[in-house]
């Protein structure tokens, strides 16, 4: 099977997967929404205490990104394998053409990519500190945490 048709039949499918799901769906949804909070709630705490949080931006985003980001895209990943396990789909998966190690890589990448990309463009949304490239490192890093 062509590697581009794969990912785009596997990408379908959990795409579905999590549609199904309200509580799935709201996960996915929760790291742009967190990053949209932390937009207009930061700003707006910052201008009502005393303390100068701007210094702290950087590790507020960096918590964000690293942190909060990939937990909640590897849970979406292993609720979204559980279910697999429960309806023996992984059992299905064994007399496909697709074999269960390049399945289980997908399940792998998916979150690291997924989490890359949402890291990537999540510190531009927030809009708290600007984007630099150097950025990429502690993204990637902290997308590692994803499939654990």
């Amino acid at each position: 099977m062509h590697s581009l048709t794969l990912v785009r039949t596997l990408t379908g499918g959990e795409i579905r997967n999590i549609r199904r799901d309200p509580m799935l769906r709201w996960l996915a949804a929760f790291p742009i929404l967190t990053t949209l909070a932390l937009r207009w709630l930061v700003p707006l705490i910052d201008s009502n205490i005393e303390l100068d949080l701007r210094p702290y931006y950087l590790l507020i985003m960096s918590t964000h990104a690293v942190l909060a980001a990939p937990v909640l895209i590897g849970f979406i990943v292993g609720i979204l394998l559980l279910d697999e396990r429960d309806d023996n789909t992984l059992w299905a998966i064994r007399v496909t053409p697709l074999s269960m190690s390049r399945y289980l890589a997908w399940k792998l990448s998916l979150p690291v990519t997924v989490t890359t990309v949402l890291t990537l463009v999540g510190i531009p949304l927030a809009g708290l500190i600007p984007f630099q490239l150097n950025y990429t490192i502690p993204a990637l890093v902290g997308a590692l945490w994803a499939p654990i």
